[in-house]
């Protein structure tokens, strides 16, 4: 009878546990719980942006600190050596338009970056206009308006809005007024305590729904929004499994890919594969 009685006390606790956890919720077409995840190594441990290239069929990877290019492949092979565009810096953001590639510095300021994998690789700098302690960490690419934006990760939020500010591809530079926010004020229930400021991370428009996707990795939260960046659904992400989220991007067929930096252990790749049975 004792031996029965620690066993329904056992028994008891992790059923108890398993009410007590609580459940994680994801975006329609995806289950963040279940990733498929590719390991980096150490060049790669400060991971920032990733695009994904069709044309290669692979992850394009932003080093943080040292101004390189990888190629991170999804198929097991190694990711390649790095490829220097520039003698380093804070970069914390990459976004490809379809013709050329730019990596945004943490500053605001945009490289557009020339003859990209080659030994010939270089970059030309374009000079954020404003003055002040602006910090950025998500540049996206808008077809619809030929621009980039980048969103302010410690601007001031004002009425639950992050600013962002359009750089255009005619022109070749970043407008002094901020032309996009991101919009968390119609949601039924805020994400965020009173005094919290959103700090997004990285973030893409959805190549199937249009959505556009944000990552706040200081906030472990993933932000569904429509172009014009009026926040739809927001998701809490587990920590355990998004450690230190800095980059995003999509696949054509709406696989979500998403960059951890190393944080406790070894830099990684998620990859969740998209698919419009799976209800939310």
């Amino acid at each position: 009878m004792k031996y029965l009685f620690f066993f329904l006390i056992l028994i008891t606790g992790c059923t108890s546990a398993k009410k007590n956890k609580p459940e994680i919720k994801s975006p329609a077409g995806y289950s963040l719980e279940n990733p498929v995840k590719i390991k980096l190594g150490e060049d790669l441990d400060e991971i920032s942006g990733i695009v994904y290239d069709k044309t290669l069929g692979a992850l394009i990877a932003l080093n943080d600190e040292e101004g390189k290019l990888f190629k991170i492949y999804t198929d097991n092979r190694p990711p390649s050596n790095g490829y220097r565009f520039h003698k380093g810096g804070d970069y914390e953001d990459l976004c490809y338009d379809g013709k050329d590639w730019y990596a945004m510095r943490s500053n605001g300021n945009i490289s557009r970056i020339m003859n990209p994998f080659t030994d010939s690789m270089s970059s030309e700098e374009f000079k954020f206009p404003l003055k002040g302690k602006f910090n950025f960490e998500s540049i996206f690419y808008d077809p619809a308006n030929n621009r980039l934006v980048i969103l302010c990760k410690e601007c001031s939020n004002t009425d639950g809005k992050v600013l962002g500010y359009s750089f255009s591809l005619d022109k070749s530079e970043t407008d002094s007024i901020p032309g996009f926010n991101l919009d968390l004020s119609g949601l039924s229930s805020n994400p965020l305590n009173k005094n919290d400021l959103l700090k997004p991370s990285a973030a893409a428009f959805h190549p199937l729904t249009g959505d556009l996707y944000v990552i706040a990795s200081v906030n472990s939260l993933l932000i569904i929004a429509d172009h014009n960046g009026k926040a739809k659904e927001v998701f809490t992400l587990d920590k355990k499994i998004f450690k230190q989220p800095e980059g995003l991007s999509f696949s054509p067929e709406g696989d979500l890919f998403v960059s951890n930096e190393a944080r406790n252990g070894m830099a990684n790749i998620l990859e969740f594969k998209y698919s419009p049975l799976i209800k939310p």
